[in-house]
């Protein structure tokens, strides 16, 4: 019987242990994460403590191999202990779990990318114009030069120019239509165009149509690979992100492991990436990596092409063409450390066709291209290799032509170029360079230091054939002004002396973007010298700039004048204002009048007409911010905020500013109430007695105050500060 009794004893024994088991709300935090303290129910049972895993997900943890899995009460749990160490206070029922750094989640940061903005095509159009005046030695000429654009909402722009002179008729150079898609970085061209080279080709002027990746949609795409730092904090912090010494971003880093993408190794060469993590108390961790710099690959997965076919240009007019043409490019980043670019092109009968290979190593990046041609045109091939640290830099490229020619039936010549820079402080530097092309070769040695924020000196040598030479020259500036003084010196092989010559200039720079700007120039050789003035005015609706030139001995002279500027049609009418170089903005200031001031970024670049609108510069695929310019308004109106807007290039984009008038000081006697009400309009009690009201349109309205009835009389102009006076009727 005993055996039986031993089984009840211990049938009885098992429920009052599992009563032990207590459950308990403590406030949890996994040590080293940012996540603060939540509330958790926890099991405890025996020293040892369980909670269930979604609880464990909302502290911020993943699950990793280890994590003890039990049924409780049918319920799934996690023990503690099976991931780390649980510190648990019942005083103030709170409890830490630790664990080893590299069982914590891993953080995942990228780095601030450049951003972007989503252009908007608008109805647009303009005409740049150049009109000038020359007089040399007697002889004067009268010439202009126009550009056209006319911009869709579909996101076209067809543009042509013209150029016309006393001397000859009318020239029109350039004709196209292109349809610019910058969501795909896409462009569609007819007309006038230049072709893609690739990377060994040669560029031509053809009129035909070009498709085509384009970059400049884009401004903020990146397309050369970007890199990844790993690696484990033993503890949260900030983690300064540094590149070969240079400070490059910031992040904010739990403990345990971590993953940094978005780096961008400006460098072709392997570089050292350091984040330092600085913890709550300030101890510091250093944490070390190297990796590839490819600046000149794509990165791996992204593809460019452009697709090319018309007729070459052999000179200005439109109707000057030559035989067919068709070229054809695409390249695409196998990896990130390597890129292959295939291209073809065709003249009339002549052919060539090729491949470039560009890998990107530790060690620098090696591109090497390879090309046959047809009718007996060979093979072309070119090597080139870069490197570049933050102080040294290496670029050379060697070009064999075989007997390729260029588009326009030319031999390529044989080409060699090697350029090295040593950054020897951060205001010195050491270069020298080396360029051959067919049967001339040039090589020079020079430095360069920047001896203070406005002053800067170089001096360097060259030869060139038998010539010799030695250069110096020194830089300063102070304020608005800004001076040089170089002088050469050269002789030929034997000794014999050329003699030298010493050019000095003096600028007087505009200070903002309206007003003068004047230079003057002097140079003086054995041979000959000249004096030269310019001196230029800009303004908001254009630019005029004169010139004079004497030369010494009464030899004679030159003088010129020329205008620009640009006409734009909008908002049903044409304004004048500066040449259009890139985008431009219509910016309506409703009931503002004219002559008030707007900015383009920190700088005023426009003035409202009579109708409220005002023409500004912008700049294409960017956002651009424009406002009032509250310090230049006049006391009638004030500021209300600032507006945006990303054009389209050649093409306007529309902003709406708001000004409105100052509040006025309504002065009621015998009105006691908080609050006064008049032509829909409330204002509140000042502390003086008064009210401040505004909105209100002039001419004569009825008001209230609590039980208090007026009338008052609202003039036209309303100024900052201005008192009206009304008596309780």
């Amino acid at each position: 019987m005993r055996p039986r009794l031993l089984c009840l004893l211990l049938a009885l024994a098992l429920p009052g242990a599992a009563s032990a088991a207590q459950d308990m709300l403590l406030g949890v935090k996994v040590a080293g994460l940012r996540q603060p303290a939540r509330d958790v129910l926890v099991r405890e049972d025996a020293g040892r403590y369980y909670v269930a895993p979604q609880d464990l997900e909302a502290l911020g943890l993943t699950e990793v191999e280890g994590w003890r899995r039990l049924d409780i009460d049918h319920l799934e749990h996690v023990e503690l202990t099976s991931l780390g160490t649980v510190s648990v206070d019942l005083a103030t029922l709170t409890a830490t779990l630790t664990l080893p750094p590299d069982r914590l989640p891993v953080s995942r940061v990228r780095l601030a990318q450049p951003m972007r903005a989503t252009p908007v095509a608008e109805t647009g159009a303009y005409v740049n114009y150049r009109l000038g005046h020359d007089n040399f030695a007697g002889h004067e000429r009268q010439y202009g030069l126009f550009e056209g654009h006319i911009t869709t909402a579909s996101g076209w722009d067809i543009a042509s120019t013209l150029g016309v002179n006393s001397a000859s008729r009318p020239i029109v150079g350039d004709l196209s239509a292109t349809l610019r898609m910058p969501a795909a970085r896409e462009s569609l061209r007819l007309g006038t165009s230049y072709s893609t080279p690739g990377t060994w080709g040669a560029a031509g002027r053809y009129i035909g149509l070009q498709y085509r990746t384009d970059r400049t949609l884009q401004p903020g795409y990146v397309t050369r690979p970007t890199l990844a730092f790993s690696g484990v904090s033993t503890a949260p912090g900030t983690a300064q992100l540094f590149v070969d010494g240079r400070r490059s971003g910031s992040a904010e880093l739990n403990a345990g492991p971590f993953a940094i993408d978005g780096i961008q190794l400006p460098y072709a060469a392997g570089g050292t990436v350091t984040a330092q993590v600085t913890d709550i108390s300030g101890a510091t961790q250093l944490i070390t990596t190297e990796l590839i710099g490819a600046p000149y690959n794509l990165r791996g997965g992204l593809a460019e092409f452009a697709f090319e076919a018309g007729a070459l240009r052999r000179g200005l007019r439109l109707d000057e063409t030559g035989p067919g043409f068709a070229s054809a490019t695409y390249s695409r980043g196998i990896t990130d450390t390597l890129t292959l670019e295939g291209h073809g092109e065709i003249a009339g009968s002549s052919g060539r066709a090729g491949l470039t290979a560009t890998w990107a190593t530790r060690l620098g990046t090696l591109i090497g291209s390879a090309a046959v041609g047809n009718d007996g045109q060979g093979v072309l091939g070119r090597v080139a290799y870069h490197y570049s640290t933050p102080r040294y830099s290496l670029a050379a490229a060697v070009t064999e032509p075989g007997q390729h020619r260029d588009l326009d039936g030319r031999p390529i010549a044989r080409q060699s170029t090697a350029t090295a820079t040593w950054r020897v402080t951060d205001r010195t530097s050491i270069s020298a360079t080396h360029v051959r092309y067919g049967e001339h070769e040039r090589n020079a040695i020079g430095i360069s230091s920047s001896l203070s924020s406005g002053l800067s000196a170089s001096i360097s040598a060259e030869a060139s054939g038998e010539t010799r030479a030695v250069y110096a020259s020194l830089r300063w500036s102070w304020d608005r002004l800004r001076g040089s003084v170089s002088t050469r010196r050269s002789i030929v092989d034997g000794g014999r002396s050329l003699g030298s010559q010493t050019v000095e200039t003096l600028e007087y720079a505009r200070s903002g973007y309206t007003g003068m700007r004047a230079m003057l120039t002097a140079s003086q050789s054995e041979h000959a010298g000249y004096q030269r003035a310019d001196v230029s005015y800009a303004g908001l609706q254009g630019e005029i700039q004169g010139s004079m030139t004497q030369l010494d001995g009464g030899r004679g002279g030159a003088s010129s004048v020329v205008a620009t500027g640009a006409i734009v049609a909008a908002a049903g009418s044409l304004h004048a204002t500066r040449e259009i170089r890139d985008a431009y903005a219509v910016v309506h200031v409703p009931d503002a009048g004219s002559g008030v001031p707007v900015m383009h970024g920190m700088r005023m670049a426009g003035r409202t007409d009579s109708a409220g609108v005002a023409i500004l510069p912008a700049n294409a695929y960017l956002l651009n911010i424009y406002k009032l310019d509250s310090d230049s308004l006049p006391p009638t109106l004030l500021a209300v905020d600032s507006a945006s807007g990303t054009p389209y290039r050649h093409g306007p984009v529309t902003v709406e500013l708001t000004a409105q008038r100052p509040g006025v000081l309504l002065d009621v006697a015998g009105a006691t109430a908080a609050v006064v009400e008049i032509a829909g309009k409330r204002g509140w009690r000042l502390t003086d007695g008064g009210y401040y009201v505004e909105g209100l349109r002039s001419g004569r309205h009825l008001g209230r105050a609590g039980e208090c009835r007026f009338e008052v009389e609202v003039p036209s102009r309303i100024e900052i500060g201005t008192e009206l006076r009304a008596d309780c009727g």
